[in-house]
């Protein structure tokens, strides 16, 4: 990263990440500090990384239908699920859709950068088990395509790098991951999820040392979706989101009353049996509709949200499967409880067979 002189003061060396010697600290990133003596000499190393760049997936651009944006992601408050950096992971990469994830990455000069696509293709589901490591097609100022194979992982958040160099040009320029190629008939065969890309560059703009990257989750086809993400009425959140849009309460079903709904601290948390762990579900909450978002099923098969201002009374929250598929709901209640300073949710009903929560 970097080589600097720092002084000795009272038998000790202190290593301050503050962005002047030593950038800041990035969360979920691991740093090794060597401290060598100094001698009379000074450091002639030359920084290994001139330049580096992070983006975000869910703040990228997107063409096409059916892209996701998850946020049922772990943090401090929420210890049951996966961590993704910046709070969120897009799906959509997936066999069947015409998805781009499209980054705006500004670079210093000239030259070719290292792109590390950090991904995981869950090898147990559908057509990854079936083809093995999901392809996507990587352009650059839409030209220069390439296909890249995102590594197989055992678990969601299993995942390890797809690495390959990029030519850009100094100043703004537009990476693209895609599903289906421009040069060709080539197109996405499994499923993945992205999370974030980095680019680094050496200080001649060679490929030395750089870690150009977007994090990406394995899902599959098999999760039910016909590869658009959207169903019939789908819905448009205003962020180029296509996701199915709210099913009628009148076409709830009694067989599918076995949603489990846990509220605490102002979330509400949904859980279908845990064989649904790893797939794609929407969550609405009703009686006026309110989009909750689509999120990757954890472990134990449930997804966490924030619970949105309700009136007293009973509500629906409803799952649908990415092709607008009724997939399990349930009524909870909300009461203004005496003395209290907000919402109170008093019980969830559940039909015998719906999953229940352990601590």
């Amino acid at each position: 990263m970097t080589e600097y002189t720092a002084s000795v003061v009272d038998g000790r060396v202190s290593v301050d990440f503050d962005g002047q010697d030593l950038p800041l600290i990035k969360e979920a990133s691991a740093y090794e500090v060597i401290v060598t003596p100094a001698g009379e000499g000074e450091t002639t190393q030359v920084d290994p990384i001139a330049w580096a760049g992070s983006y975000e997936a869910e703040d990228a651009s997107f063409t096409g239908s059916g892209h996701s944006i998850n946020t049922d992601t772990g943090s401090t408050n929420n210890v049951g699920a996966f961590y993704n950096s910046g709070g969120a992971n897009v799906g959509g990469l997936r066999t069947g859709s015409d998805v781009t994830i499209n980054f705006d990455v500004t670079v210093p000069v000239a030259g070719e950068y290292d792109l590390s696509v950090f991904a995981n293709a869950l090898n147990t589901f559908g057509a990854v088990s079936e083809n093995g490591p999901t392809n996507v097609f990587v352009r650059v100022n839409d030209s220069s395509e390439q296909e890249i194979f995102l590594p197989l992982g055992y678990k969601w958040q299993v995942r390890d790098h797809a690495e390959t160099t990029v030519v850009l040009e100094a100043g703004l320029n537009t990476v693209t991951l895609a599903a289906q190629s421009t040069e060709g008939a080539g197109a996405t065969i499994g499923d993945a999820i992205v999370a974030d890309d980095d680019d680094d560059a050496d200080a001649t703009g060679d490929t030395d040392g750089s870690d150009a990257g977007a994090d990406a989750e394995g899902s599959d086809a098999a999760n039910g979706s016909d590869g658009s993400g959207a169903g019939p009425d789908a819905a448009d959140d205003g962020d180029d989101r296509r996701i199915p849009g709210p099913i009628d309460l009148a076409d709830l079903t009694a067989d599918k009353q076995t949603l489990a709904i846990q509220i605490a601290d102002g979330r509400i948390t949904g859980m279908l049996d845990d064989d649904r762990a790893g797939d794609e579900v929407v969550f609405y909450v009703h009686s006026e509709p309110v989009l909750l978002g689509a999120a990757v099923l954890n472990g134990n098969g449930a997804a966490t949200f924030d619970l949105p201002d309700l009136d007293e009374g009973e509500h629906h929250l409803v799952a649908l499967e990415l092709d607008g598929t009724l997939a399990a709901w349930n009524t909870f209640e909300i009461s203004e409880e005496p003395g209290s300073l907000g919402q109170q949710a008093v019980r969830s009903r559940a039909s015998r067979s719906a999953p229940e929560f352990s601590h």
